[in-house]
């Protein structure tokens, strides 16, 4: 049989695996290398040329409307429709719902496999094969791709970054430079190179969660559990904080990490799957509310050292910085200047600011924002509460980027709350530790050194005009190896102009370090710092946390 098979880009690892496994048929899928009219001319002759069409479902590829369209002319020329589910998060599409599909989620399997195959041989006993029509027989108002001109590609394609669809934003970027897109500020090949490198991350990580898939589904069952956990080992070695469903347990604590230390459990484990088995079967019900791929940041450790609750967050790593001093050499708002010198107690530091991730735990806990028990600081942040019924909305979509449109009695709220969690001492930090996080012993202007390096933070030079997931910067890190302390977004401190930090009534203005993604390089530097009142909050504004005691 001609075989169709449509995929996000994000999932071209799978792709690969499938096509390898139907050696007896010819299988064609698109590259998605390039774009313009050359591209979907030859997308419309494969559809002609094809007897079936192996749709690969994942959140990427139901959100991709070039996928999407890839499907519906499959079926307005009557090819033999064969989904494939291929992630346990992906809300099937209504028109697929009607179809049968195999359950690959959990990997290749015998059992998988042989119905896959099984599915495009009876295709084949039934002669169901396709009516071929001539290219100029397809209707053609739905084969042509969307058109853009070149004021909204760009606007459009920026909107699928946002959400993570690196996919379609790496094609649209394509697309407008094709057309060819000018513009006096916008540096489109840019804008390409960040989504190209945010898609590779994207698909590197969606490799290494279908390897720990099969290697989790061989260490389940005890016939074949002393094979996975020989995998587990070999697998940790690369991605020694990743085990997400605990399997490395099953193995009796024989399995070395690469590293000496344990991995780490996210708190977001993979959710079970409820009434869908494994194999083939109806598609009745969406499987899960997720839309859009995640954005995925590199590799990075995925939660913190344990804590005496045993709770944790994905990405809550701490890093101890030791004592010492700190010397202001304050660049402010109105232009004056000042130095000083002062000692800061040893602390620990979050390795990353507060992502959107970490703050939607704080507003999903039953106990979380809307318990009063966090706002009650101050008789201003009671009100501020009060007054606030709903969480505020970030601008920025993404679980790995930094939460931002918080006003400091916002995130003074989730330190005390994840404070209760992990019963620990948290709080916002103070502008002298996060000098001190930032700089160590040094007079260093930036994280990483003197001189400003757009591929070391996030800023207006940047010109990405958005934030980006936290890890997006290992050479921007600074001594201690705390991460985008310089742009992305400005961080809130407790500290006032006056320098009191254990002011918590709210009226004082606080300071706020790093710069922001908006933010001209100079005001990244670490001397450079704002102060702003608590109750702003804006999409440039994010926050990180400090542990006190040991």
């Amino acid at each position: 049989m001609r075989i169709f098979i449509s995929y996000a880009r994000l999932d071209k690892p799978y792709c690969i695996q499938i096509s390898n496994l139907l050696t007896a048929h010819d299988v064609w899928f698109d590259q998605r290398f390039y774009a313009g009219d050359k591209w979907w001319d030859e997308i419309l002759r494969r559809l002609e040329w094809c007897e079936g069409f192996i749709y690969l479902l994942s959140p990427a590829s139901v959100a991709s409307t070039y996928c999407r369209q890839e499907f519906e002319l499959a079926i307005q020329l009557q090819r033999n429709i064969f989904p494939v589910l291929i992630h346990d998060q992906t809300t099937v599409p209504e028109a697929v719902q009607e179809y049968q599909y195999v359950d690959l989620t959990n990997g290749l399997t015998p059992e998988t496999t042989a119905l896959l195959l099984n599915s495009i041989h009876n295709a084949e006993r039934s002669h169901n094969s396709h009516r071929a029509l001539p290219m100029d027989a397809m209707p053609r108002a739905q084969t042509e791709l969307p058109v853009f001109n070149s004021a909204s590609v760009i606007s459009v394609a920026a909107a699928a970054m946002e959400k993570g669809q690196f996919d379609q934003a790496v094609f649209l970027f394509k697309q407008a430079k094709a057309k060819g897109f000018t513009s006096r500020f916008i540096n489109i090949d840019r804008l390409l190179q960040e989504a190209e490198r945010q898609l590779d991350v994207q698909a590197k990580e969606a490799q290494r969660d279908s390897d720990y898939r099969q290697i989790a589904a061989l260490i389940r069952v005890k016939a074949t559990r002393d094979m996975g956990c020989e995998a587990i080992g070999e697998f940790l070695k690369e991605y020694p904080s990743y085990d997400p469903e605990q399997v490395r347990s099953l193995c009796g604590g024989a399995i070395s990490s690469g590293n000496g230390s344990a991995p780490a459990i996210p708190a977001n484990s993979t959710p079970s799957k409820g009434q869908l088995g494994p194999g083939l079967a109806p598609m009745r019900t969406p499987i899960a509310q997720q839309t859009a791929a995640p954005v995925i940041p590199l590799i990075a450790p995925q939660t913190a050292a344990p804590n005496v609750s045993g709770f944790t967050l994905p990405l809550l790593d701490w890093v101890a910085i030791p004592a010492g001093y700190v010397t202001f050499e304050d660049v402010e708002s109105d232009g004056a200047r000042a130095q000083h010198t002062l000692y800061v107690p040893a602390f620990h530091i979050s390795r990353y600011p507060v992502t959107n991730r970490q703050f939607q735990a704080f507003i999903d806990d039953p106990g979380g924002y809307n318990d009063p028990r966090w706002w009650d600081f101050s008789p201003e942040a009671t009100l501020w509460r009060s007054e606030r019924p709903n969480p505020p909305a970030g601008r920025f979509e993404g679980d790995d980027r930094p939460r931002d449109t918080v006003a400091w009695f916002d995130a003074l709220a989730f330190t005390n709350w994840l404070t209760g969690k992990i019963q620990e001492d948290l709080c916002l930090p103070t502008s002298e530790q996060w000098f001190r996080a930032a700089r160590g012993d040094t007079h260093r202007l930036y994280p990483w050194g003197d001189a400003f390096d757009v591929e070391r933070c996030n800023v207006k030079e940047c010109d990405l005009k958005m934030t980006t997931p936290v890890t997006r910067y290992p050479k921007g890190i600074s001594l201690f190896e705390v991460w985008d302390m310089a742009g992305n977004t400005w961080e809130w401190t407790n500290s006032t102009k006056s320098g009191m930090a254990d002011d918590l009534s709210g009226y004082s203005p606080r300071a706020v370090h790093g710069g922001a993604y908006h933010s001209e390089a100079d005001r990244a530097r670490i001397p450079f710092r704002y102060y702003l009142n608590p109750r702003i909050a804006h999409n440039s504004i994010g926050f990180r946390v400090v542990k006190h005691g040991k």
